[in-house]
């Protein structure tokens, strides 16, 4: 899934005031699967709910009918703005959004068993025709206010990433723009691994990206300049390889890390392919000793 913010120049397919939000397969890379359009400036979309500048969410279902959205030509190609003949009912899971000033909401996504054409006359967010109700649960402050004195000194305080713990979803952790002793940085991604689950990776706004453990306050291995100072977009895990991870910039590039095979930059960079060779996928029993073994000598 990628997310697309409106343009600065006049576009051929009428979208200038439109974020676009595009599924693809990486087994058919030229062209999307689904195209979503949303009428603000998007900024992320996780499991079908977008978050946008303006500090709403929506929640979008995939499975909904051709023919209820309108179609747009992109291309030679008359594609529909969502496409799925997938039934299925019963659909229901929590949620949280995290605003820049730290107010976090819990949100609660649940699947209407009949849709109404005429739409809902008490929640008026509902499309239309529309199954899946996002309603809002509960909020909590997860950072102190600041001052203006203090304000004036550091800069405002900024919550910018959210992650859950995975074996705990009662602790949480925030990414900043602010970090006590240094120059302030912005946390701009957090993944954590699958195969060690107290081990976590967070990029940053300057490109650096660092390993952290749970239980520790410093981080376990910490790189700069992998990506030439491009600011860290987005990066992840390998779900098979537990020390291959994947890194992708503010040029669009995307850096693929082997710590098995070296541990002090990427094994690969500026990467043209549709899919992870044999050697990136297939798993060896000295990677989570790897990993271990970073922790161990760190601290």
């Amino acid at each position: 899934m990628s997310v697309h913010r409106p343009t600065e120049t006049p576009s051929a397919v009428r979208l200038d005031s439109c974020s676009v939000i595009c599924i693809w397969n990486i087994w058919e890379p030229s062209s999307p699967q689904r195209v979503l359009i949303y009428e603000s400036e998007s900024w992320e979309s996780r499991a079908g709910v977008c978050r946008n500048v303006s500090g709403f969410s929506a929640a979008v279902d995939l499975r909904e009918n051709t023919e209820d959205h309108y179609s747009l030509k992109i291309g030679e190609e008359e594609r529909p703005l969502l496409a799925s003949e997938e039934e299925s009912s019963g659909l229901s899971f929590q949620l949280a959004s995290l605003d820049e000033v730290g107010v976090l909401n819990f949100w609660v996504v649940l699947e209407l068993p009949k849709a109404n054409e005429a739409g809902s006359p008490t929640d008026l967010g509902l499309r239309p025709g529309g199954k899946v109700k996002l309603l809002h649960s509960s909020v909590l402050l997860t950072a102190e206010r600041v001052s203006q004195r203090d304000a004036a000194k550091t800069g405002p305080l900024q919550t910018l990433h959210l992650k859950f713990l995975p074996t705990d979803s009662n602790h949480l952790f925030i990414g900043t723009n602010m970090e006590a002793g240094v120059q302030p940085v912005d946390v701009t991604s957090i993944h954590f691994s699958p195969f060690r689950k107290h081990l976590f990776l967070v990029g940053c706004g300057d490109g650096s990206i660092r390993l952290h453990a749970v239980s520790q306050q410093h981080p376990v291995s910490e790189w700069r300049n992998s990506t030439s100072g491009e600011p860290v977009i987005s990066l992840q895990w390998n779900q098979t390889r537990p020390s291959v991870f994947c890194v992708l910039d503010g040029a669009s590039n995307i850096h693929i890390w082997d710590l098995l095979r070296n541990d002090s930059q990427p094994v690969s960079g500026k990467i043209e392919m549709q899919y992870f060779t044999r050697s990136l996928t297939v798993s060896s029993s000295e990677e989570e000793e790897k990993l271990e073994s970073l922790v161990t000598e760190a601290f």
